[in-house]
C-alpha cells in the first residue's frame, strides 16, 4: 500500500517529465548561500557534484527507512504537522492541524483511509525519488550543514522560476528539510531511525 500511494503521487510528477538520475548535469563546484537556517560549509560540497549528492541519495534510499518523526510543513493557508511511523511496506501518519488530529494506518495491504493523499503527501516530501528525481532541473549545490546532529547537503533547484532547495541526510539520502518552488518550507523537527516501534502502531483496525 505504501509503495503504492507513493508511486502514484509520483506519476503526477512524471507529468512534468520521467528523469533518470543519468540525466541530471553535474554542476560548478562553487556553493551559492542560503537563508534556510544554519551556516553552510564548503567540506562536502566541494568534493562533489549535484548530480553525485542525487544518484547517491537515490542510491542509498533503496526503500524507506525505518523512522519515527515529526515534519513541519508551513503552508499557505495553515501549518501541517505530521508525526509518522514508517517500516515498510507499513506507515501510520498522523496529521495535526486546526486542533484536530487525523491519523493514517496501513499494513502494507489494507488502508485506514480509502484516499489518503493528504496523509501520504509527507513521504512524498522526504522521499529523494520523488522531487530530486522527477521535478528537479539543473541542481545546484548548497553547501553542507548539520540538522538533528546530522549531515545533509543542499541541493537548489533553480530551472525557471523555481527555487526549491532540498537538504538531504548523507547516510539514508531522507530529505531532513526543504522548500518548494512556492516558498513553503517544511522541516523534520525530531528523527529516529530504526525506532522500537509500540506493538499495535500499524494496526490498521485499532485506527
Amino acid at each position: 500500500m505504501l509503495r503504492r500511494v507513493l508511486v502514484g503521487i509520483a506519476a503526477i510528477a512524471a507529468l512534468v517529465g520521467c528523469r533518470d538520475p543519468a540525466e541530471i548535469g553535474s554542476t560548478p563546484s562553487r556553493v551559492p548561500s542560503t537563508s534556510m537556517g544554519g551556516a553552510p560549509s564548503r567540506s562536502v560540497a566541494d568534493a562533489r557534484s549535484a548530480r553525485d549528492v542525487v544518484v547517491d541519495a537515490l542510491e542509498a534510499f533503496r526503500s524507506f527507512p525505518a523512522i519515527h518523526g515529526t515534519v513541519r510543513y508551513e503552508g499557505p493557508e495553515a501549518v501541517l504537522v505530521y508525526e509518522l511511523w514508517v517500516r515498510d511496506p507499513a506507515a501510520r501518519i498522523e496529521l495535526s492541524f486546526g486542533g484536530q488530529t487525523i491519523p493514517w494506518v496501513t499494513d502494507g495491504e489494507r488502508s485506514s483511509i480509502e484516499e489518503p493523499h493528504l496523509h501520504a503527501g509527507v513521504l512524498f516530501l522526504v522521499d529523494p525519488r520523488q522531487d530530486l528525481l522527477y521535478s528537479c532541473d539543473g541542481p545546484r549545490l548548497a553547501g553542507s550543514m548539520q540538522i538533528l546532529g546530522r549531515t545533509a547537503t543542499g541541493i537548489r533547484c533553480p530551472a525557471g522560476e523555481s527555487n526549491a532547495l532540498y537538504w538531504v541526510d548523507e547516510l539514508s539520502g531522507l530529505i531532513l528539510r526543504g522548500r518548494n518552488a512556492e516558498g513553503e518550507p517544511w522541516s523534520f523537527t525530531d528523527l529516529e531511525f530504526d525506532p522500537v516501534f509500540p506493538p499495535d502502531v500499524f494496526d490498521v483496525g485499532a485506527s
